[in-house]
């Protein structure tokens, strides 16, 4: 039941889906239609308390008035097949019906930087000439770049910037310089295409801006591509309907694509290895002091003036996408981690709660090394921190650090 939903539907935004993915079956002629969905009623709860608590929880951080309290969207689903599990579609279906999940087409911001490392490490699968692992050294500097004959000169989030850095650190500490030259080395087109691949949308334009998510894109196709990751780099397609039977019993075909086959699995087993560093070490480290201990990889993002804030996260077997914004598109005025993480956090942390805890599958064809995070290279017994890294066999940095 949801508070102030319709009494007779517990998920009403999730419903209306349902109702899309049944409307090309035609199927009013026939007689006692039975139809399973894929919502898991505690995780529906769970979702809808996390948003409401997380919206009240804000206002307090910002102050709103109830006249601007912001819109949430929060899609819940299984990588391993694409089942939605929960979805809210924004915080009142009474006073909205504008499903938010499926419709709201947002920046995605630093959502994309993922993709943008799992396009160079794909392209240093098949170029011989293209070296690129977690533990690349990328210049994150202030650098101007030049597209179409025009200049840009995109800036880090608070004016910080790393100079040389690993790969693994400019993502987790979501650095936008270091994206945009990572980018450009694998090809903004092949950047492109690989997001379109993994999210089921439209292909963004091959700018480099596209590095930094300023195309558009719905919180249903963000799951979709970071299910690509969980998943070993192939789509299974989103879904909420499991199977529908008529009255006599027989079971009505569902008119779904098969799983696609976007990356490598060792690519995105590497990319998702270098997303674990955001709870660890990144943007997302408040979800370990709030209590979230679990194996996961994820990621914020945050877009121009805080107008959107994002959290994306996934284990193997629960995979979680939550935007907070305005309608209007008017800044928020929060970041990811403020605004979208906490209700994350809240949400993951109670459905995986006495389940399991699982680990990434490991695809064949991985080697670990201990890497010192400043150099990049193999960690000496005298650098002061080192890092359990994967990487694609054969790609292991060969030299020790020099630094230590």
């Amino acid at each position: 039941e949801t508070a102030d939903g319709p009494s007779d539907v517990a998920a009403p935004y999730f419903a209306d889906l349902v109702g899309g993915e049944l409307a090309p079956m035609r199927l009013s002629h026939a007689t006692g239609i039975r139809v399973e969905t894929t919502l898991d009623v505690r995780l529906q709860r769970l979702a809808e308390t996390a948003v409401r608590d997380g919206l009240s929880g804000l206002a307090g951080l910002s102050g709103w008035d109830a006249a601007a309290e912001p819109q949430v969207a929060l899609v819940a689903v299984d990588p391993r097949n694409g089942a939605i599990r929960a979805l809210v579609g924004g915080t009142s279906y009474q006073r909205s019906q504008f499903n938010r999940a499926e419709r709201a087409r947002r920046q995605p911001g630093s959502i994309i930087k993922p993709f943008v490392y799992l396009a160079a490490v794909e392209r240093a699968r098949h170029d011989p000439d293209f070296t690129f692992t977690p533990s690349s050294l990328i210049d994150d500097a202030p650098t101007t770049f030049m597209h179409d004959g025009r200049a840009w000169r995109p800036t880090n989030f608070g004016q910080v910037y790393d100079g040389a850095v690993t790969a693994q650190m400019a993502l987790a500490r979501s650095r936008n310089v270091a994206a945009v030259k990572v980018a450009e080395r694998a090809g903004f087109q092949a950047v492109a295409e690989l997001w379109s691949g993994a999210s089921g949308g439209t292909t963004p334009p091959p700018y480099p801006s596209l590095a930094l998510g300023t195309f558009e894109a719905t919180p249903l196709e963000v799951a979709s591509a970071y299910a690509v990751l969980a998943n070993g780099g192939e789509r299974a397609p989103i879904h909420t309907v499991e199977r529908v039977t008529t009255g006599d019993g027989s079971r009505v075909p569902l008119r779904r694509d098969p799983p696609q086959r976007v990356a490598a699995a060792d690519s995105a087993f590497l990319v998702t290895q270098m997303l674990r560093s955001t709870f660890d070490a990144g943007t997302a480290s408040a979800a370990r002091r709030d209590g979230f201990q679990r194996v996961a990889a994820g990621k914020t993002g945050t877009t121009d003036d805080l107008r959107d804030a994002w959290f994306t996260g996934f284990t193997p077997t629960l995979l979680t996408v939550v935007w907070v914004g305005h309608d209007d598109n008017s800044p928020l005025g929060l970041t990811g981690a403020q605004a979208a993480l906490p209700i994350w956090t809240d949400f993951m942390r109670r459905a995986l709660e006495g389940r399991h805890p699982s680990d990434f599958d490991q695809p064949p064809g991985i080697t670990w090394a201990e890497v010192d995070p400043v150099s990049g290279l193999l960690a000496t017994a005298r650098c002061p921190t080192s890092l359990m890294e994967a990487f694609r066999d054969g790609t292991v940095p060969r030299a020790r650090c020099p630094l230590h």
